[in-house]
């Protein structure tokens, strides 16, 4: 393993530059990595943490799914800890440009000071340390302008890991509390119920022609009828359609001038918008997480 460039014996005088010219390559490598752009697959972790998809309980899928799952994370598991090696490589390339910088200026410092010493014995000491002053800036301003344009450049690569690491929280969040809801309206037969007045709230005068629902909640239909019926109206005359398309909890409803959408996948484009929109965020919005009114109504 190579030494750290402050503690190598040939970094004396003009040599620093060549050593730090010879680590640019590896430099740019770590740079032109950290600027790649990573997919994120929060998959293997959903699953993992879910137990199951939802609306797919059977044991041997689960059993299939857990065992890609595993191979997936710890693909993941993989490119996380050459990421952490990558940023861990830059940490330890910018301590020692600094460390080997501040070991040449200060030799740099020592041998004008002893010039200019032995020349002010001749020539008078104020005129000695002023030119030793000269000579220390116009050698040290190379070597401060490299250093803190090397500087910069690994700050940007850090920020651009710090970015993406960031975003890829902020979609984990989202597909976890997507999990959350696709888990517990599957269970839920006040789900139903809440999706079933929101779209009837919104059909006014018009005729209701059909309802259309996930197969699955065929039988919770028949538990909320007489709710439904004592707040709005009576579904006997009315079609009710499976259609699978539609997610467990909620509902399409037709009236004689077009659809009323109730249905869970408007409420989490909802709320993934929102949630995008303030950085993960959904303080401040209400109700206008769980789907706004105002999207409801507009597809009648």
């Amino acid at each position: 393993m190579d030494k750290p460039i402050f503690e190598r014996e040939d970094v004396q005088g003009e040599s620093f530059q060549a050593l730090m010219e010879q680590k640019l390559p590896f430099f740019h490598a770590l740079q032109q990595d950290g600027k790649k752009e990573a997919s994120f697959k929060p998959a293997p972790f959903l699953k993992k943490w879910g137990g199951f998809e939802a609306g797919s309980p059977d044991k041997a899928t689960h059993s299939a799914s857990t065992q890609n799952d595993k191979s997936e994370q710890r693909v993941e598991e993989e490119e996380e800890e050459k990421q952490k090696q990558k940023r861990e490589a830059l940490c330890r390339l910018r301590e020692e440009i600094i460390a080997a910088a501040t070991q040449e200026a200060a030799k740099i410092k020592e041998d004008a000071y002893q010039q200019g010493l032995a020349q002010g014995l001749a020539q008078g000491r104020e005129k000695g340390k002023r030119e030793a002053a000269e000579q220390i800036k116009s050698r040290l301003l190379p070597l401060e302008t490299t250093l803190k344009n090397m500087i910069w450049q690994i700050e940007q690569v850090q920020q651009t890991i710090l970015i993406r690491q960031e975003q890829e929280i902020l979609n984990l969040c989202l597909e976890m509390a997507k999990k959350v809801i696709c888990t517990e309206i599957s269970q839920s037969r006040s789900v139903l119920l809440a999706s079933l007045r929101e779209g009837l709230k919104f059909v006014g005068h018009h005729k209701v022609v059909a309802i259309r629902l996930n197969p699955h909640d065929l039988d919770l239909l028949k538990e909320v009828k007489q709710e439904i019926a004592h707040d709005f109206l009576n579904l006997d005359g009315v079609s009710v359609e499976a259609n699978p398309a539609v997610v467990a909890g909620g509902c399409l409803i037709q009236t004689d001038m077009g659809y009323v959408d109730a249905t869970i996948d408007r409420r989490v484009r909802e709320l993934e918008k929102i949630f995008m929109a303030n950085g993960g965020s959904l303080a401040d919005h209400g109700t206008e997480a769980m789907g706004g009114d105002d999207e409801a109504k507009s597809f009648c």
